[in-house]
Protein backbone atom coordinates (compact mmCIF):
# COMPACT_ATOMS: atom_id res chain seq x y z
CA UNK A 1 0.00 0.00 0.00
CA UNK A 2 1.67 3.19 -1.08
CA UNK A 3 0.86 5.93 1.52
CA UNK A 4 0.51 8.38 -0.97
CA UNK A 5 -2.35 6.57 -2.79
CA UNK A 6 -5.92 6.50 -2.83
CA UNK A 7 -6.09 3.02 -0.93
CA UNK A 8 -4.56 4.47 1.54
CA UNK A 9 -6.89 7.07 2.01
CA UNK A 10 -9.77 4.75 1.93
CA UNK A 11 -7.90 2.80 4.55
CA UNK A 12 -7.73 5.98 6.95
CA UNK A 13 -11.05 7.18 6.27
CA UNK A 14 -12.75 3.90 6.47
CA UNK A 15 -10.72 3.20 9.31
CA UNK A 16 -11.28 6.60 11.34
CA UNK A 17 -15.09 6.78 10.40
CA UNK A 18 -16.13 3.19 12.18
CA UNK A 19 -13.69 3.90 14.97
CA UNK A 20 -15.29 6.95 16.23
CA UNK A 21 -19.06 5.04 15.62
CA UNK A 22 -17.94 2.49 18.21
CA UNK A 23 -18.64 2.24 21.78
CA UNK A 24 -14.80 3.00 23.71
CA UNK A 25 -14.73 -0.44 25.35
CA UNK A 26 -13.94 -1.59 21.73
CA UNK A 27 -12.20 1.16 20.20
CA UNK A 28 -8.61 -0.24 21.29
CA UNK A 29 -9.54 -3.43 20.08
CA UNK A 30 -10.39 -2.41 16.35
CA UNK A 31 -7.59 0.11 16.23
CA UNK A 32 -5.45 -3.30 16.85
CA UNK A 33 -7.39 -4.94 14.33
CA UNK A 34 -7.04 -2.26 11.98
CA UNK A 35 -3.67 -2.19 12.50
CA UNK A 36 -3.05 -5.45 11.80
CA UNK A 37 -4.75 -5.63 8.75
CA UNK A 38 -2.66 -2.61 7.89
CA UNK A 39 0.63 -4.72 8.27
CA UNK A 40 -1.07 -7.66 6.27
CA UNK A 41 -1.91 -6.06 3.53
CA UNK A 42 1.89 -4.82 2.96
CA UNK A 43 3.30 -8.79 4.08
CA UNK A 44 0.93 -11.62 4.93
CA UNK A 45 3.03 -12.64 7.65
CA UNK A 46 3.68 -9.68 9.06
CA UNK A 47 1.25 -9.70 11.70
CA UNK A 48 2.38 -12.83 13.52
CA UNK A 49 5.73 -11.30 13.50
CA UNK A 50 4.64 -8.18 15.28
CA UNK A 51 2.60 -10.23 17.30
CA UNK A 52 5.34 -12.42 18.32
CA UNK A 53 7.85 -9.78 19.02
CA UNK A 54 5.08 -7.00 20.85
CA UNK A 55 4.19 -10.57 23.34
CA UNK A 56 7.60 -11.39 23.94
CA UNK A 57 8.45 -7.43 25.07
CA UNK A 58 5.61 -7.59 27.04
CA UNK A 59 6.93 -10.98 29.16
CA UNK A 60 10.01 -9.72 29.42
CA UNK A 61 8.88 -5.94 31.27
CA UNK A 62 7.03 -7.92 33.52
CA UNK A 63 10.04 -10.39 34.32
CA UNK A 64 12.53 -7.12 34.67
CA UNK A 65 9.57 -5.34 37.37
CA UNK A 66 9.10 -8.55 39.36
CA UNK A 67 12.72 -8.82 39.85
CA UNK A 68 14.19 -6.73 42.89
CA UNK A 69 17.40 -7.34 41.80
CA UNK A 70 19.76 -8.99 38.95
CA UNK A 71 17.55 -7.25 36.43
CA UNK A 72 20.44 -6.29 33.87
CA UNK A 73 20.48 -9.81 32.24
CA UNK A 74 16.79 -9.84 31.61
CA UNK A 75 16.71 -6.25 29.49
CA UNK A 76 19.91 -7.02 27.99
CA UNK A 77 18.25 -10.20 26.48
CA UNK A 78 15.40 -8.21 25.59
CA UNK A 79 17.22 -5.38 24.03
CA UNK A 80 19.80 -7.48 22.02
CA UNK A 81 17.30 -9.93 20.75
CA UNK A 82 15.47 -6.74 19.45
CA UNK A 83 19.14 -5.24 18.16
CA UNK A 84 20.25 -8.70 16.82
CA UNK A 85 17.01 -9.08 14.41
CA UNK A 86 17.45 -5.48 13.52
CA UNK A 87 21.09 -6.06 12.35
CA UNK A 88 19.81 -9.20 11.01
CA UNK A 89 16.95 -8.45 8.76
CA UNK A 90 18.82 -4.92 7.75
CA UNK A 91 22.07 -6.59 6.71
CA UNK A 92 21.44 -9.57 5.75
CA UNK A 93 23.89 -10.93 8.48
CA UNK A 94 22.61 -15.03 7.94
CA UNK A 95 22.04 -14.27 4.02
CA UNK A 96 25.33 -16.61 3.47
CA UNK A 97 24.30 -19.01 6.01
CA UNK A 98 21.07 -19.33 4.07
CA UNK A 99 22.20 -19.58 0.88
CA UNK A 100 24.07 -22.12 1.39
CA UNK A 101 20.63 -24.25 3.86
CA UNK A 102 18.25 -23.21 0.93
CA UNK A 103 19.41 -22.15 -2.34
CA UNK A 104 22.42 -21.54 -4.66
CA UNK A 105 21.33 -18.88 -6.69
CA UNK A 106 20.91 -16.66 -3.53
CA UNK A 107 18.76 -15.27 -1.27
CA UNK A 108 18.35 -11.63 0.24
CA UNK A 109 16.83 -12.27 3.12
CA UNK A 110 16.66 -8.43 3.54
CA UNK A 111 13.30 -8.56 1.78
CA UNK A 112 11.46 -10.25 5.38
CA UNK A 113 12.97 -7.35 6.66
CA UNK A 114 9.21 -6.35 8.82
CA UNK A 115 7.83 -2.97 7.84
CA UNK A 116 8.81 -0.37 10.51
CA UNK A 117 10.50 -2.64 12.37
CA UNK A 118 13.49 -0.20 13.91
CA UNK A 119 10.66 2.27 15.17
CA UNK A 120 8.70 -0.29 16.87
CA UNK A 121 11.75 -2.11 18.22
CA UNK A 122 13.10 1.79 19.55
CA UNK A 123 9.53 1.97 20.92
CA UNK A 124 10.12 -1.34 22.94
CA UNK A 125 13.83 -1.39 24.03
CA UNK A 126 13.14 2.30 25.18
CA UNK A 127 9.66 0.73 27.36
CA UNK A 128 12.18 -2.06 28.76
CA UNK A 129 14.61 0.13 29.81
CA UNK A 130 11.96 2.21 31.12
CA UNK A 131 10.82 -0.60 33.05
CA UNK A 132 13.90 -1.23 34.43
CA UNK A 133 14.76 2.23 35.93
CA UNK A 134 11.18 2.42 37.37
CA UNK A 135 10.18 5.34 34.99
CA UNK A 136 6.75 3.17 33.92
CA UNK A 137 5.27 0.21 35.36
CA UNK A 138 4.81 -2.45 32.80
CA UNK A 139 1.20 -2.58 30.87
CA UNK A 140 -0.72 -5.55 33.00
CA UNK A 141 -2.65 -5.97 29.65
CA UNK A 142 -1.21 -7.11 26.63
CA UNK A 143 -3.94 -6.10 24.46
CA UNK A 144 -2.78 -2.25 25.21
CA UNK A 145 0.87 -2.77 25.27
CA UNK A 146 0.38 -4.37 21.33
CA UNK A 147 -1.49 -1.12 20.63
CA UNK A 148 1.39 0.78 21.15
CA UNK A 149 3.58 -1.70 19.40
CA UNK A 150 1.35 -1.86 16.32
CA UNK A 151 -0.13 1.42 15.83
CA UNK A 152 -0.34 1.80 12.75
CA UNK A 153 -0.20 5.48 11.80
CA UNK A 154 2.90 6.29 13.21
CA UNK A 155 4.76 2.82 12.76
CA UNK A 156 6.39 2.63 9.26
CA UNK A 157 8.30 6.03 10.29
CA UNK A 158 7.45 7.19 13.33
CA UNK A 159 7.40 9.11 15.39
CA UNK A 160 8.79 7.18 18.34
CA UNK A 161 6.33 7.19 20.66
CA UNK A 162 7.23 5.97 23.93
CA UNK A 163 5.30 3.93 26.22
CA UNK A 164 5.47 7.05 28.99
CA UNK A 165 3.22 8.58 26.88
CA UNK A 166 1.32 6.99 24.38
CA UNK A 167 -0.37 3.93 26.85
CA UNK A 168 -1.63 6.23 29.81
CA UNK A 169 -3.74 8.02 26.33
CA UNK A 170 -5.33 4.37 25.79
CA UNK A 171 -7.40 4.88 28.90
CA UNK A 172 -8.95 8.30 28.18
CA UNK A 173 -12.31 8.19 26.41
CA UNK A 174 -12.40 8.92 22.83
CA UNK A 175 -15.25 11.66 21.76
CA UNK A 176 -15.59 12.75 18.16
CA UNK A 177 -15.13 16.79 18.08
CA UNK A 178 -14.97 18.38 15.02
CA UNK A 179 -12.79 20.93 15.55
CA UNK A 180 -10.28 18.29 16.68
CA UNK A 181 -11.18 16.03 13.36
CA UNK A 182 -10.67 19.52 11.18
CA UNK A 183 -7.36 20.37 12.97
CA UNK A 184 -6.24 16.18 11.55
CA UNK A 185 -7.53 16.72 7.87
CA UNK A 186 -6.07 19.96 7.48
CA UNK A 187 -2.80 18.14 9.21
CA UNK A 188 -3.68 15.24 6.55
CA UNK A 189 -3.96 17.42 3.66
CA UNK A 190 -0.87 19.60 4.33
CA UNK A 191 1.18 16.17 4.30
CA UNK A 192 -0.19 14.70 1.12
CA UNK A 193 0.26 18.47 -0.56
CA UNK A 194 3.73 18.69 0.44
CA UNK A 195 4.47 14.72 -0.63
CA UNK A 196 3.15 14.82 -3.86
CA UNK A 197 3.08 18.42 -4.90
CA UNK A 198 6.34 19.14 -4.11
CA UNK A 199 9.03 16.73 -2.67
CA UNK A 200 8.43 14.34 -4.96
CA UNK A 201 7.77 16.64 -7.97
CA UNK A 202 11.60 18.03 -6.87
CA UNK A 203 12.66 14.55 -6.49
CA UNK A 204 12.29 13.75 -10.31
CA UNK A 205 14.65 16.43 -11.43
CA UNK A 206 17.26 15.43 -8.69
CA UNK A 207 17.02 11.56 -8.97
CA UNK A 208 18.89 11.40 -12.48
CA UNK A 209 22.00 13.33 -11.19
CA UNK A 210 22.48 10.96 -7.84
CA UNK A 211 21.57 7.95 -9.34
CA UNK A 212 23.97 8.81 -12.41
CA UNK A 213 21.53 8.81 -15.30
CA UNK A 214 22.21 12.49 -15.63
CA UNK A 215 25.67 14.70 -15.46
CA UNK A 216 27.02 18.10 -15.42
CA UNK A 217 30.70 20.30 -15.15
CA UNK A 218 28.85 22.69 -13.68
CA UNK A 219 29.75 22.85 -9.62
CA UNK A 220 26.67 25.36 -8.85
CA UNK A 221 24.15 23.10 -10.32
CA UNK A 222 25.79 20.08 -8.04
CA UNK A 223 25.34 22.04 -5.66
CA UNK A 224 21.25 22.71 -6.68
CA UNK A 225 21.06 19.15 -6.54
CA UNK A 226 22.78 18.42 -2.78
CA UNK A 227 20.80 21.95 -1.59
CA UNK A 228 17.41 20.32 -3.18
CA UNK A 229 17.70 16.70 -2.12
CA UNK A 230 17.92 18.30 1.62
CA UNK A 231 14.31 20.39 0.91
CA UNK A 232 13.12 16.77 -0.50
CA UNK A 233 14.19 14.95 2.48
CA UNK A 234 12.51 18.11 4.71
CA UNK A 235 9.67 18.13 2.84
CA UNK A 236 8.74 14.23 1.99
CA UNK A 237 9.66 13.37 5.94
CA UNK A 238 7.84 16.00 7.88
CA UNK A 239 4.93 15.22 4.75
CA UNK A 240 4.70 11.80 6.76
CA UNK A 241 4.87 13.45 10.42
CA UNK A 242 1.81 15.31 9.63
CA UNK A 243 -0.12 12.95 8.17
CA UNK A 244 0.73 10.78 11.07
CA UNK A 245 -0.12 13.22 14.01
CA UNK A 246 -3.18 14.25 11.31
CA UNK A 247 -4.61 10.75 11.29
CA UNK A 248 -3.92 10.64 15.11
CA UNK A 249 -5.50 13.50 16.12
CA UNK A 250 -8.69 12.42 14.29
CA UNK A 251 -8.92 9.03 16.62
CA UNK A 252 -7.65 11.02 19.82
CA UNK A 253 -4.29 10.94 20.03
CA UNK A 254 -2.28 13.16 20.60
CA UNK A 255 1.14 12.21 18.93
CA UNK A 256 4.30 14.34 18.73
CA UNK A 257 5.42 16.32 16.06
CA UNK A 258 9.02 14.98 14.48
CA UNK A 259 10.09 18.69 13.52
CA UNK A 260 10.28 21.97 15.09
CA UNK A 261 11.31 24.67 12.04
CA UNK A 262 15.22 22.79 11.70
CA UNK A 263 16.49 24.78 8.84
CA UNK A 264 16.30 28.22 11.57
CA UNK A 265 18.47 26.52 13.91
CA UNK A 266 21.89 28.35 14.18
CA UNK A 267 24.34 25.46 15.30
CA UNK A 268 24.14 21.56 14.54
CA UNK A 269 23.55 20.34 17.91
CA UNK A 270 20.58 22.80 17.82
CA UNK A 271 19.62 21.59 14.49
CA UNK A 272 19.49 17.90 16.04
CA UNK A 273 16.95 19.47 18.79
CA UNK A 274 14.43 20.26 15.68
CA UNK A 275 15.27 17.32 12.88
CA UNK A 276 13.65 13.80 13.82
CA UNK A 277 13.04 14.98 16.99
CA UNK A 278 11.95 11.60 18.75
CA UNK A 279 14.95 9.56 17.20
CA UNK A 280 17.43 12.38 18.02
CA UNK A 281 15.62 12.71 21.79
CA UNK A 282 15.86 9.05 21.86
CA UNK A 283 19.17 8.53 21.48
CA UNK A 284 20.09 11.32 23.68
CA UNK A 285 18.10 9.72 26.87
CA UNK A 286 19.60 5.84 26.50
CA UNK A 287 22.93 6.91 24.38
CA UNK A 288 24.26 10.59 24.60
CA UNK A 289 23.56 10.90 28.43
CA UNK A 290 24.26 7.33 29.80
CA UNK A 291 28.01 7.55 28.18
CA UNK A 292 28.92 11.16 28.81
CA UNK A 293 28.12 10.61 32.93
CA UNK A 294 30.45 8.03 32.84
CA UNK A 295 33.05 10.18 31.26
CA UNK A 296 31.90 13.16 32.77
CA UNK A 297 35.43 13.37 34.70
CA UNK A 298 36.74 14.33 30.99
CA UNK A 299 35.36 17.82 31.83
CA UNK A 300 34.35 19.27 28.25
CA UNK A 301 35.69 16.84 26.59
CA UNK A 302 33.09 14.33 28.15
CA UNK A 303 30.75 14.66 24.98
CA UNK A 304 32.91 14.18 22.36
CA UNK A 305 33.04 10.65 22.60
CA UNK A 306 29.08 10.23 23.10
CA UNK A 307 28.65 11.95 20.10
CA UNK A 308 30.47 10.65 17.77
CA UNK A 309 28.95 7.17 19.34
CA UNK A 310 25.20 8.49 18.79
CA UNK A 311 25.60 9.65 15.69
CA UNK A 312 27.59 6.90 14.05
CA UNK A 313 24.86 5.03 15.57
CA UNK A 314 22.54 7.02 13.93
CA UNK A 315 24.28 6.81 10.49
CA UNK A 316 24.43 2.34 10.94
CA UNK A 317 20.81 2.89 11.69
CA UNK A 318 20.11 4.06 8.32
CA UNK A 319 22.07 1.93 6.32
CA UNK A 320 25.28 -0.12 6.24
CA UNK A 321 26.98 1.62 3.33
CA UNK A 322 30.32 3.73 3.64
CA UNK A 323 28.09 6.52 3.04
CA UNK A 324 25.97 6.57 6.05
CA UNK A 325 29.22 5.79 8.04
CA UNK A 326 30.62 8.82 6.49
CA UNK A 327 26.71 10.79 7.49
CA UNK A 328 26.64 9.52 11.16
CA UNK A 329 30.37 10.11 11.59
CA UNK A 330 30.55 13.52 10.01
CA UNK A 331 27.50 14.65 11.86
CA UNK A 332 29.28 13.50 15.28
CA UNK A 333 32.65 15.71 14.52
CA UNK A 334 30.32 18.76 13.67
CA UNK A 335 28.36 18.34 17.02
CA UNK A 336 31.62 17.93 18.99
CA UNK A 337 33.38 20.98 17.61
CA UNK A 338 29.57 22.67 18.84
CA UNK A 339 30.66 21.18 22.15
CA UNK A 340 34.14 22.34 22.20
CA UNK A 341 33.62 25.82 20.92
CA UNK A 342 30.05 26.72 22.85
CA UNK A 343 32.30 29.33 24.90
CA UNK A 344 33.71 30.95 22.16
CA UNK A 345 30.52 31.33 20.20
CA UNK A 346 28.83 32.66 23.26
CA UNK A 347 31.30 35.25 23.44
CA UNK A 348 31.20 35.84 19.66
CA UNK A 349 27.19 36.35 20.08
CA UNK A 350 28.00 38.99 22.84
CA UNK A 351 29.77 41.29 20.62
CA UNK A 352 27.72 40.66 17.33
CA UNK A 353 24.54 42.55 16.89
CA UNK A 354 22.07 39.63 17.62
CA UNK A 355 20.10 39.38 13.91
CA UNK A 356 23.64 39.30 12.17
CA UNK A 357 24.94 36.13 14.74
CA UNK A 358 21.66 34.77 13.72
CA UNK A 359 21.51 35.05 10.39
CA UNK A 360 25.40 33.83 10.48
CA UNK A 361 24.19 30.65 12.33
CA UNK A 362 21.20 29.70 10.33
CA UNK A 363 23.60 29.93 7.11
CA UNK A 364 26.40 28.36 7.78
CA UNK A 365 24.50 25.30 9.43
CA UNK A 366 22.46 25.06 6.42
CA UNK A 367 25.40 24.60 4.19
CA UNK A 368 27.23 22.45 6.38
CA UNK A 369 23.71 20.57 6.30
CA UNK A 370 23.58 20.76 2.50
CA UNK A 371 27.08 19.10 2.47
CA UNK A 372 27.16 16.25 4.78
CA UNK A 373 23.14 15.16 3.88
CA UNK A 374 25.16 14.37 0.52
CA UNK A 375 26.16 10.73 2.05
CA UNK A 376 22.30 10.28 2.74
CA UNK A 377 21.37 10.32 -0.96
CA UNK A 378 24.28 8.56 -2.59
CA UNK A 379 24.98 4.94 -2.87
CA UNK A 380 28.72 5.10 -1.23
CA UNK A 381 30.50 7.26 0.57
CA UNK A 382 33.48 7.69 -2.76
CA UNK A 383 30.58 9.19 -4.58
CA UNK A 384 29.98 12.06 -2.29
CA UNK A 385 33.05 12.81 -2.12
CA UNK A 386 33.36 13.14 -5.91
CA UNK A 387 30.15 15.47 -5.41
CA UNK A 388 31.83 17.42 -3.10
CA UNK A 389 35.23 17.59 -5.69
CA UNK A 390 32.22 19.25 -7.95
CA UNK A 391 30.74 21.64 -5.83
CA UNK A 392 34.40 23.14 -4.49
CA UNK A 393 35.46 23.02 -7.69
CA UNK A 394 34.79 26.88 -8.09
CA UNK A 395 35.91 27.45 -11.40
CA UNK A 396 33.31 25.51 -12.50
CA UNK A 397 30.45 27.49 -11.26
CA UNK A 398 28.36 28.96 -14.03
CA UNK A 399 24.96 30.31 -14.08
CA UNK A 400 24.42 28.39 -17.38
CA UNK A 401 23.06 25.40 -15.51
CA UNK A 402 20.87 24.27 -18.19
CA UNK A 403 18.19 22.91 -16.04
CA UNK A 404 15.45 24.55 -17.29
CA UNK A 405 13.24 26.74 -16.43
CA UNK A 406 10.41 23.97 -14.75
CA UNK A 407 13.42 23.07 -12.24
CA UNK A 408 13.94 26.55 -11.03
CA UNK A 409 10.00 27.09 -10.42
CA UNK A 410 9.72 24.33 -8.23
CA UNK A 411 12.98 24.26 -6.74
CA UNK A 412 11.44 28.01 -5.54
CA UNK A 413 8.62 26.21 -4.13
CA UNK A 414 10.35 23.94 -2.72
CA UNK A 415 12.14 26.94 -0.66
CA UNK A 416 9.12 28.56 -0.38
CA UNK A 417 7.21 25.93 1.43
CA UNK A 418 10.09 24.44 3.38
CA UNK A 419 9.71 28.14 5.26
CA UNK A 420 5.83 27.83 5.38
CA UNK A 421 6.44 24.56 6.96
CA UNK A 422 9.03 26.02 9.22
CA UNK A 423 6.40 28.97 10.27
CA UNK A 424 3.47 26.13 11.01
CA UNK A 425 5.94 24.14 13.26
CA UNK A 426 6.73 26.77 15.13
CA UNK A 427 2.98 27.69 16.09
CA UNK A 428 1.49 24.56 14.55
CA UNK A 429 -1.58 24.34 17.31
CA UNK A 430 -2.34 27.95 16.94
CA UNK A 431 -1.95 27.65 13.22
CA UNK A 432 -4.28 25.00 12.99
CA UNK A 433 -6.96 26.07 15.47
CA UNK A 434 -6.98 28.89 13.33
CA UNK A 435 -7.83 27.55 10.14
CA UNK A 436 -10.66 25.21 12.06
CA UNK A 437 -12.53 28.56 13.09
CA UNK A 438 -12.58 29.37 9.13
CA UNK A 439 -15.86 29.93 7.72
CA UNK A 440 -16.71 26.28 5.68
CA UNK A 441 -16.65 27.94 2.19
CA UNK A 442 -13.43 29.47 3.09
CA UNK A 443 -12.07 25.34 4.51
CA UNK A 444 -13.45 23.68 1.45
CA UNK A 445 -12.04 26.17 -0.87
CA UNK A 446 -8.71 25.62 0.38
CA UNK A 447 -9.10 22.22 0.31
CA UNK A 448 -10.69 21.79 -3.32
CA UNK A 449 -7.24 23.38 -4.12
CA UNK A 450 -5.01 20.94 -2.43
CA UNK A 451 -7.26 17.98 -3.68
CA UNK A 452 -6.87 19.85 -7.30
CA UNK A 453 -3.15 19.98 -6.62
CA UNK A 454 -2.96 16.66 -5.44
CA UNK A 455 -4.56 15.24 -8.73
CA UNK A 456 -3.32 17.35 -11.18
CA UNK A 457 0.42 16.75 -9.74
CA UNK A 458 -0.17 12.90 -8.44
CA UNK A 459 -1.55 9.70 -9.87
CA UNK A 460 -3.15 11.49 -12.33
CA UNK A 461 -1.18 14.29 -13.44
CA UNK A 462 0.63 13.47 -16.54
CA UNK A 463 4.04 11.52 -16.49
CA UNK A 464 3.86 11.19 -12.86
CA UNK A 465 5.66 8.10 -11.29
CA UNK A 466 4.57 7.21 -7.25
CA UNK A 467 7.42 7.63 -5.31
CA UNK A 468 7.12 6.28 -1.47
CA UNK A 469 8.14 8.27 1.03
CA UNK A 470 11.88 8.35 1.86
CA UNK A 471 12.08 6.93 5.53
CA UNK A 472 9.95 4.32 5.16
CA UNK A 473 13.18 2.14 3.95
CA UNK A 474 14.61 2.87 7.33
Amino acid sequence: MVFTSLSFLIFIAVTVIIYLLLPQKIKSFFLIAASLVFYFWWKPWAPLFIISFALFNFFIARVIAKRKDKKLPFLLIGAGVSVALFFIFRYNILGGLVNKIFSADGVDITILFPLGFSYYMFKCVSYLIDVNNGTIEPSKRFDRFLLYVTYFPEVSMGPITRAVDFLPQIETEKKADVQTINKGVALVAWGFFKKVVIADKLASFIAPYYDGVQTSENGFVWFLMAFGFLLQLYLDFSAYTDISVGVSKMLGYDIKHNFKAPFFAKSISEFWRKWHISLSSWLLDYVFTPLQFLLRRLGKFASIIPALVTFTLIGVWHGGTSAYLVFGFSMGVLVSVDALFARQRKKLKKKMRKGLFNTAGIIITMLLNILVFVFMRTAAAGSGFEMWGSIFKCSSWSVQTGLGAEFFIVFALAIVFTLCSHLIEQKSEKFFDSFTTLKLPVMWAVYLVVIFAVILFGYYGPGYDPIEFIYIGF
